[in-house]
């Protein structure tokens, strides 16, 4: 993903429980949450990639993008 070392905020679309897709914000700091940089690359070395790694990330409520579902 590009530029994810080094973004403070990721957009991200996950199933939620009652089956909806669901758009949410995850921001640069929460527990389980980290953005390594991929190295070593052979290819598209100009820009920085890397991974968004989510490990048990509990979101906030607020951070629920509001009025919006995909796949539905």
């Amino acid at each position: 993903i590009t530029n994810s070392p080094y973004a403070d905020i990721c957009v991200v679309w996950a199933k939620c429980e009652d089956g909806r897709v669901r758009g949410f914000i995850l921001e640069r700091g929460m527990n389980g949450l980290s953005t390594p940089k991929i190295e070593g690359k052979f290819s598209l070395r100009a820009s920085a990639t890397g991974m968004i790694l989510m490990d048990e990330v509990e979101v906030p409520e607020e951070n629920l993008l509001p009025h919006v579902s995909g796949l539905a």
